[in-house]
């Protein structure tokens, strides 16, 4: 394959979303189908739909949740799934010289793709355990909620007599199992980059991009050879999408799940100086 390739990778509510319309703007094809709007992403989702429904089908083949909240990884791929995989890049990549892709399940294969396209270039956004567990229930909440406003009559007096939760309900009941998400995720994004050369992956926090977004695009255009069109970050972010955190500690009853997420977080943010020397190897994190 010929294309140069990037791939947007993260956990769900990591900002993947912000920044895959970030790089959008400047000029780079993210796929001919993108997920619409929905709750918690106003301006669209900017996710490829060909690899959602790719990575949502062998997710259900597997019977684990097909939205990808899981904390360990889904069995090897046969030999079909993997033709699919290589069907659908091949695809991309014969319609388009460059083009990238953002789907968070990727982050479940990334030993495949690895296998599949050696060359891609990965962009990998990162985001803390913390805000990022808090984006979920807060998400899901309001999902909930919706789906209430939506109620009449007697089916709306039933939704509030027995069915409808409060955002702490949430936060009891979904906290632990977003924050083993979390960390599944970016084990995974920190086991990838370990048998990666240096030059083929950048880590980001979208917060990094209000001061150094020309320098973070400078590399993609200098380093990463994409042929992109400057626009600044701070005219596609909207603070007023953000929602007011809260400590989730109260709500994790496994301390060393707890620590196992500092350390992750700690390894992340240490990627994440784009004006410091990259660490070189990092240790595989073991289970």
């Amino acid at each position: 394959m010929n294309s140069n390739i990037l791939m947007i990778i993260g956990m769900h509510r990591s900002g993947t979303s912000l920044i895959t319309q970030w790089v959008h703007r400047c000029g780079l094809h993210v796929g001919d189908r993108l997920l619409i709007e929905n709750v918690g992403n106003e301006d669209g989702h900017f996710e490829d739909e060909d690899f959602l429904e790719l990575h949502t089908k062998f997710l259900l083949k597997r019977k684990v949740c097909s939205d990808g909240f899981i904390d360990t990884s889904p069995s090897q791929l046969t030999k079909v799934e993997l033709q699919r995989m290589k069907a659908l890049v091949y695809a991309k990549s014969k319609g388009n010289l460059q083009w990238g892709w953002k789907e968070p399940r990727t982050c479940l294969f990334l030993s495949e793709y690895r296998a599949l396209i050696p060359d891609a270039f990965c962009l990998i956004v990162t985001r803390g355990y913390n805000d990022t567990v808090n984006s979920l229930v807060v998400r899901e909440h309001r999902s909930h909620e919706e789906r209430f406003q939506t109620k009449r009559g007697l089916s709306r007096l039933k939704w509030k007599l027995y069915k409808r939760k409060s955002l702490e309900y949430f936060f009891e009941t979904r906290a632990e199992l977003y924050l083993k998400t979390w960390i599944h995720y970016n084990e995974q994004i920190l086991n990838h980059v370990s048998t990666l050369p240096a030059g083929r992956y950048l880590f980001v926090q979208y917060e990094d991009l209000f001061q150094n977004d020309e320098a973070y695009f400078d590399h993609l255009i200098k380093e990463w050879n994409f042929s992109l069109k400057y626009i600044p970050f701070r005219s596609v972010f909207k603070r007023s999408l953000l929602s007011d955190t809260r400590n989730i500690e109260g709500y994790i009853r496994d301390q060393q799940l707890l620590d196992k997420a500092k350390q992750v977080e700690y390894l992340c943010r240490s990627f994440c100086d784009f004006f410091q020397v990259r660490i070189p190897e990092i240790k595989v994190l073991q289970k």
